[in-house]
């Protein structure tokens, strides 16, 4: 097998691991979805790069964000689950922050009917967990090459 193959793995082994264990403890499992896509992401081209971390975050805060906004103003449901998902895009496009399964988090996030501190945990919370594994494995593995 590759290294950088054998990096990809652990790297999304430890990161589901990591990421299964806090949603079930606190009871956010429904952003799971987004996350795992992320992980997965990673998986053609394992290397670390803060420009790719800094998009990674972003897009998840600007979606979470705007998941809070609409609920806020009585928004709910699939067509404002909808709704909210393109504004994400765009505003992801015009931003070039390009990071797609982070929509998924404006979209649950609207599902669910989060409040505020949506955007802190498990948005910011797990996106900075799971990029955090991310630069370890990659980084720790890879002195090897």
């Amino acid at each position: 097998m590759e290294r950088t193959k054998l990096v990809s793995g652990v790297n999304l082994v430890v990161t589901l691991a990591a990421l299964v264990a806090l949603t079930v403890e606190t009871r956010t499992t429904f952003i799971l979805p987004p996350f795992i896509a992320t992980a997965a992401t990673k998986f053609e081209d394992p290397q670390w790069r803060f420009n790719r971390t800094i998009s990674v975050v972003s897009s998840y805060v600007l979606s979470g964000v705007l998941a809070v906004v609409t609920v806020a103003i009585g928004g709910r449901g699939i067509l404002w689950a909808s709704v909210v998902t393109a504004v994400a895009w765009i505003l992801m496009i015009l931003a070039d922050l390009e990071h797609s399964p982070a929509l998924l988090a404006a979209f649950l996030g609207v599902l669910e009917r989060v409040g505020p501190l949506y955007v802190l945990h498990p948005v910011l919370v797990g996106c900075l967990l799971e990029e955090s594994i991310h630069f370890v494995t990659t980084k720790g593995l890879s002195r090897g090459t």
